[in-house]
């Protein structure tokens, strides 16, 4: 089983490789520590988390590299959100998290600020004050959560960079679940090339504001992934 394990992580990695991306397992699948650091070893830039719970889990295993591929709200979150934050920095990773609204973005920083105010240590202040990366979500047709594509997308980045400065925009996730799901690859190509045009329609409307082109793009699932990574 272990041979079977190690060449199916291995087979993903090298194809991803190949096209010149890079890979980050969603670990809400399996859940487990130690299958995720082998498909670190194997080449993954990291992980992906659905929520907080999941992401502290991985941390507390020592594995600091987590994007929470969803949008984090609640103050109470919020807080475990900051505290997360420092953890994935003292093991030299990266939290990365979604946001879709401007309210949304508000609270991360002012809970980010608060954690600065509240704690008067240095450690605390070289830490707390380190912006946290975040990953702009637009609805590309699955209609279950994310801002808008194109002007109103940029019109939310500018207003993060603005008015922000305890976040860090970094890339933006284009996630359509549905499309692995879709009978014959025909259909899936389809959606995949919908989702293509919105995000190259909020590439344009970022220009367009001359904002910086987002570092990283973020998509795909398992059931379509040799279209997406296309």
């Amino acid at each position: 089983d272990e041979e079977v394990l190690q060449a199916n992580i291995q087979a993903l990695q090298t194809f991803i490789s190949g096209l010149g991306l890079k890979l980050r397992p969603h670990a809400k699948s399996h859940k487990c520590p130690d299958l995720a650091r082998h498909q670190l070893a194997a080449g993954a830039v990291g992980i992906c988390c659905q929520k907080v719970s999941e992401a502290e889990a991985f941390a507390a295993q020592g594995i600091g590299d987590i994007l929470i591929a969803n949008e984090v709200v609640g103050s109470a979150k919020l807080q475990r959100l900051v505290r997360l934050h420092r953890r994935c920095i003292d093991l030299n990773g990266q939290l990365i998290v979604c946001v879709d609204s401007l309210e949304a973005a508000a609270r991360m920083n002012q809970a980010l600020e608060q954690a600065a105010d509240d704690q008067g240590l240095a450690i605390a202040k070289t830490r707390a004050i380190t912006p946290l990366s975040i990953y702009l979500e637009i609805n590309v047709g699955q209609n279950r959560c994310g801002i808008a594509p194109g002007r109103a997308a940029a019109d939310l980045a500018k207003a993060i960079e603005e008015q922000m400065p305890r976040l860090c925009l970094i890339g933006l996730q284009a996630y359509h679940g549905a499309a692995q799901h879709m009978r014959t690859v025909e259909q899936r190509a389809a959606v995949v090339e919908e989702v293509c045009n919105k995000v190259r329609q909020t590439l344009q409307a970022f220009e367009a504001q001359g904002l910086k082109r987002p570092e990283v793009i973020s998509g795909g699932g398992s059931g379509s992934v040799g279209l997406d990574a296309r």
